[in-house]
């Protein structure tokens, strides 16, 4: 068995009053203080103002969740998070894709591609028309996946964040087309 299929993805379905403390908390724990935050501060030196937009996207999606249009997947491998998003509704017709990361013991084997495929499928099933996302032009790896996934990028601006002069982009999946695009 190749390492890649060694590698579950499981999608967390229960709304947070139903949620098992355990699942609230790998939601959490996923998305927010060591898993992303830490891995970026560390990969790119970004400061804690960082932390505090990933923790609002988080309480955000823990008191909005509405389990039919918007959830969040783990990519679990022996037990352990190696990786996690999370799509949320945007509006009626457009889902926005939050939070895309893996771990680096875990990339070069499809996690990432995984992940969004969850997202695409399940926002074709709820009915979206729309993804959007939006993320930073030095996230080269997390670029290529939403490029071979079909995102066309629409629009980019300089801006300062987390401590850095950067570039952001907003990317966009138009799911009305159909699966091959």
């Amino acid at each position: 068995m190749s390492r890649a299929q060694q590698i579950w993805i499981k999608k967390l379905t229960t709304s947070c009053e139903e949620a098992q403390s355990n699942e609230r908390d790998r939601i959490r724990s996923s998305a927010s203080g060591a898993f992303k935050v830490a891995l970026y501060a560390q990969e790119y030196g970004w400061d804690d103002t960082y932390e505090a937009l990933v923790a609002q996207i988080v309480a955000d999606f823990v008191k909005n969740y509405d389990r039919k249009k918007e959830h969040c997947w783990i990519a679990e491998r022996d037990g352990e998070n190696i990786g996690c998003v999370f799509l949320v509704k945007e509006s009626k017709q457009v889902a926005r894709l939050r939070l895309l990361i893996v771990l680096p013991k875990a990339r070069g084997l499809g996690v990432g591609k995984r992940l969004v495929d969850e997202c695409t499928r399940f926002a074709r099933q709820a009915g979206y028309k729309k993804i959007v996302l939006w993320t930073n032009s030095l996230l080269v790896a997390a670029r290529d996946i939403y490029e071979k996934a079909g995102y066309k990028l629409v629009k980019a601006e300089k801006h300062h964040s987390f401590g850095h002069d950067l570039s952001g982009e907003t990317w966009e999946l138009d799911l009305s087309r159909g699966l091959n695009g």
